[in-house]
């Protein structure tokens, strides 16, 4: 399974740009670890997906992740692209190792209408959450992504509201992140490391 990112407790999840501990994104992301933690007996595959593209599912995905960790759960985030090649088996055999490896693993899908991969993960993961940008909520669109979901197999679990500017935020930051790792140089991974 080809991700974007992979981040897991052993590394930790600092918090993004623009939103300190205290601060109102992440008292919601404690509050909707809670309701996962209840709503889904671990270990557990929650994916978060998005009617349109720029609803906040990234910062849900990485919130809700973090706050699963600060609880000492086993956390992995994964990003995973649409790809037209996934096959139900290939996507089982991923949420089945997901599972074996940690409490929860929460998965940063596309944007629904965009994505077969989200209706083919829907019936494999244990819960879904739709993430909707305050301002523009709920829309046909939003009421009939859940139906479809939910049609084919999907758990939905709730929904989460961002802010607009919490999500521009967040996304800054991760755009500056990923241009900053691009300027470091390349290790040469041919070389073997001597031992003594």
């Amino acid at each position: 399974m080809n991700t974007g990112y992979r981040m897991d407790n052993r590394s930790g999840f600092p918090a993004p740009v623009g939103t300190p501990a205290d601060s109102a994104p992440n008292v919601q992301a404690q509050l909707l670890s809670v309701r996962v933690e209840g709503e889904l007996s671990k270990p557990a595959v929650v994916m978060v997906t998005s009617a349109r593209a720029g609803d906040g599912k990234s910062l849900t995905a990485y919130l809700l992740a973090a706050s699963l960790e600060k609880s000492n759960h086993r956390v992995s985030l994964m990003e995973v692209p649409n790809e037209k090649e996934a096959s139900h088996e290939r996507l089982s055999a991923f949420v089945e190792e997901m599972r074996s490896n940690y409490d929860f693993t929460v998965i940063d899908a596309a944007a629904f209408p965009k994505s077969s991969t989200v209706l083919s993960l829907a019936r494999l993961v244990d819960g879904i959450l739709v993430a909707v940008r305050i301002g523009r909520a709920p829309t046909a669109d939003d009421e009939s992504m859940v139906g479809i979901l939910e049609q084919f197999g999907g758990n939905v679990v709730g929904v989460v509201a961002a802010e607009a500017e919490t999500i521009a935020n967040f996304e800054r930051a991760r755009g500056e992140k990923a241009a900053s790792m691009q300027l470091q140089p390349r290790r040469n991974r041919n070389k073997i490391p001597h031992t003594a």
